[in-house]
């Protein structure tokens, strides 16, 4: 719920602010994620650096700081649990096709396309937490 209470908005703040160095940082994030569809542990190290630099991208210091947080939360045990539950390579692969929507909406400067498919991609992460959580 906190991921979906801000990371949208930062979203939206990444169309506004992201320099051509911001926009080309993620490209190339998503890349390593997008090669990592068999490595849960690689994935996860990308998707949140990709997460993490839409949040540096939105020239926000206070949100940036709230989705380091958010990372670190994804440090502990608990979330390792999960990922190894939930992360198969067909939802790697819909979490990047996701991603390479949310960037290409940043790209083309569409604040509100990359805060639905934000909030749509967080949605699906919740749903499967919480299906994983409660088989």
């Amino acid at each position: 719920e906190a991921r979906l209470a801000v990371e949208p908005f930062t979203a939206r703040l990444a169309v506004l602010h992201a320099t051509r160095r911001h926009l080309d940082d993620m490209d190339a994030i998503l890349a390593k994620a997008e090669a990592a569809a068999h490595d849960k542990d690689e994935f996860s190290k990308w998707d949140g650096e990709l997460h993490l630099l839409i949040a540096r991208a939105s020239a926000n210091p206070l949100l940036i700081s709230v989705y380091r947080q958010i990372n670190h939360v994804r440090l502990h045990a608990q979330w390792d649990a999960m990922k190894e539950k939930i992360l198969t390579p067909d939802v790697i692969a819909e979490y990047n096709r996701q991603h390479g929507g949310i960037l290409r909406a940043i790209h083309v400067r569409d604040a509100q396309l990359a805060q639905a498919l934000m909030a749509e991609h967080l949605e699906k992460a919740r749903d499967d937490l919480l299906r994983a959580a409660n088989p």
